[in-house]
């Protein structure tokens, strides 16, 4: 009895050992040959969070993003928009001007005057003209008394004065030997005003007389600048208006008056060319956003 015992006890503590080996025996056998176990699945690493928009200043352009050079950086891939060398607009232009008929063959006046503006933009302006003349009567005029036998109707002006507005549309630049820039512009221009005219006798015995014209202009300008208020102007001006002159009939005992009352009227276009100096006051400052 107490042999079987001792053989009951040693059979119990061998079964867990051999079912053990048991389990171990079906798991090789369920396994096929020549391939090794699979590792165990790994958990799906974590999304990073989502990037921060970009500051203001950080973001790039297109053009930003192309790199001129192919990557090396030099002083050519700096590009630079120079600022506007003079500003006009608020500034007020005081120009002495002198211009000379140019379509009148029998008489030329000699133009000496000032035109002052006040820039309401940087195109557009609004200002004040006055001209004295000076008469100059030409070669012309005595031939054609010497060989026709009939002096012409001339007139003297005496005075003018006008409202202009101009309008600047076109800038430009050019160089000198590529060592300097300068700077100019083309202006354009109408006004209305008053003329002082006075006829010139015929016949010397005779007595001249005067009227006042209403009468425009057209301006077509440019100006090329030197400094930031100095400037040197050339232009073409067309004064327009309804002339008097003494009548072809006048006689020698005929007045003043009644040769004015007989005038005869004739359109008249007074083309001058003159040149004038650009005075610009006040000075001016950039401003710049901060």
């Amino acid at each position: 009895m107490r042999r079987a015992a001792y053989g009951l006890l040693v059979w119990l503590a061998t079964i867990p050992v051999m079912g053990g080996q048991l389990a171990m025996a079906q798991d090789k056998e369920a396994q096929p040959p020549g391939e090794a176990a699979a590792p165990p699945a790994e958990e799906p690493a974590a999304e990073p969070p989502a990037s921060e928009p970009p500051k203001e200043g950080d973001g790039k352009t297109p053009v930003e993003e192309v790199q001129p050079g192919q990557g090396q950086s030099a002083w050519s891939d700096i590009f630079v928009v120079p600022r506007r060398p003079v500003l006009k607009r608020k500034r007020v232009e005081f120009m002495p001007t002198y211009n000379v008929t140019i379509n009148n063959s029998v008489i030329r006046h000699h133009g000496f005057g000032a035109m002052l503006n006040i820039y309401l933009s940087e195109a557009f302006f609004i200002g004040l003209e006055g001209t004295y003349y000076v008469e100059q009567l030409t070669e012309r005029y005595f031939l054609l008394g010497v060989d026709q036998r009939v002096l012409p109707s001339v007139n003297h002006y005496l005075w003018s004065a006008f409202l202009d507005f101009g309008y600047v549309p076109i800038h430009g630049k050019f160089t000198f030997f590529n060592t300097s820039i300068v700077h100019w512009e083309v202006y354009a221009g109408l006004g209305v005003g008053l003329f002082q005219s006075n006829v010139i006798p015929r016949d010397p015995a005779n007595t001249g007389f005067t009227s006042y014209l209403i009468g425009g202009n057209v301006t077509l300008g440019t100006r090329m600048w030197l400094a930031s208020w100095f400037a040197i102007d050339a232009y073409l001006k067309d004064y327009l208006f309804a002339d008097q002159l003494e009548p072809t009939s006048r006689t020698l005992n005929e007045t003043s008056e009644q040769a004015k009352n007989r005038a005869e009227s004739q359109f008249t276009n007074n083309i001058v060319f003159g040149l004038g100096i650009s005075m610009f006051v006040p000075g001016f400052d950039y401003k710049q956003l901060r």
